[in-house]
């Protein structure tokens, strides 16, 4: 993404945490936000002069029945850079949580908000990636029953940034009285 980044999710095995976070420390890093037991994200790692921290995940997010981690790495395909691996999750997982991190995780659909680097991210994976499966995305979100909350960010980026979502059927009453509210909530600021 080129959009400003403060943190970097690295979602790590559960088995794999505690070598992780002694890797990362012994390059450097520091623990500066430890996160309670029990919860999608193990903390937030930061060193000096670096332009992000790294915030460790157990989990995609919370609550985790809305993208099992198990899901995440079942898809995800191995990359090799100057002898580093790492497992990049496939498009369509990409998709999901953006949308989710946005809209459930961190509650800008019960807010009424328009999460607008989620929508440029949205907008991104969009043109980057024409084959993805979105009928598969939609069944997805409309098993965790957030196929609203899909449909309200896809009318916002389409209307914000021409950006219309292939599995989005977004021009719908509930997408637009959404995004007029949004637009009402922010002019009143």
């Amino acid at each position: 993404t080129a959009r400003i980044l403060h943190d970097i999710d690295l979602t790590v095995r559960r088995e794999d945490l505690e070598i992780t976070i002694g890797e990362i420390t012994a390059i450097g890093y520091e623990i500066w936000t430890e996160r309670p037991a029990g919860k999608h994200a193990a903390g937030i790692y930061v060193r000096t002069g670096d332009p992000a921290a790294l915030d460790l995940h157990k989990a995609i997010i919370e609550p985790g029945h809305l993208l099992p981690v198990e899901d995440f790495w079942r898809t995800c395909r191995q990359v090799e850079a100057d002898g580093v691996f790492a497992m990049v999750p496939a498009t369509e997982s990409r998709i999901l949580h953006v949308i989710l991190h946005a809209m459930v995780h961190d509650e800008a659909y019960m807010r009424g908000a328009l999460p607008l680097g989620a929508m440029y991210d949205l907008k991104e994976l969009v043109i980057g990636s024409p084959d993805a499966d979105w009928p598969s995305i939609r069944e997805r979100l409309e098993s965790c029953r957030a196929l609203r909350a899909f449909e309200a960010i896809s009318f916002a980026a389409n209307r914000l940034l021409g950006c219309p979502c292939p599995g989005a059927a977004s021009d719908t009453p509930a997408a637009r009285i959404y995004f007029a509210r949004a637009l009402l909530r922010q002019h009143r600021r």
